[in-house]
């Protein structure tokens, strides 16, 4: 071979072995989108944390959230079935929530 053959051939080789690195995407263990997600639940937690307790209908101290893969779940007690279905509402409307999973219970007040 000539020594233009061998740098052509090796041109190619080298574009191949390029290409083929750009073309596969490596997962490795904590990189999915669940990984992605999990950056963004924290935020998430924060954001619904704060709506409930901007919001004068319902006592958002008596919530409890968590947020996994941007499925929320609320929990703990509430007065009234407003309350429940408001805080869920609050939780929807956060950006990145892909889910709420409310879990609320009506407080039964032993009186």
């Amino acid at each position: 071979m000539t020594k233009i053959a061998i740098k052509a051939w090796a041109g190619a080789a080298a574009l191949a072995l390029v290409l083929a690195g750009c073309g596969g995407t490596q997962v490795r263990p904590g990189s999915g989108a669940g990984a992605a997600d999990s950056g963004n639940d924290t935020v998430i937690t924060s954001r619904v944390r704060t709506a409930l307790l901007k919001d004068s209908d319902i006592r958002g101290t008596a919530i409890q959230v968590e947020v996994v893969d941007g499925t929320v779940q609320l929990s703990g007690f509430v007065r009234n079935a407003h309350e429940r279905e408001r805080a869920e509402r609050l939780a929807r409307d956060v950006a990145g929530v892909r889910a709420v999973r409310n879990d609320l219970r009506l407080r039964q007040d032993a009186d």
